[in-house]
């Protein structure tokens, strides 16, 4: 029993550690769309 909770475990934290990272990335590239949304903004002739 001790070996299979053991894995119950593992599993569990691979996936909350995937998740995670995931949702990481997902925050990390939204700002960068943006910033290059406000520069090429930035670039048009006025």
């Amino acid at each position: 029993m001790r070996g299979f909770l053991v894995g119950v475990v593992v599993v569990a934290g691979l996936v909350a550690i995937g998740f995670g990272t995931l949702v990481l990335i997902a925050n990390g590239l939204e700002p960068t769309r943006e910033n290059v949304r406000v520069e090429l903004e930035d670039d048009f002739p006025r």
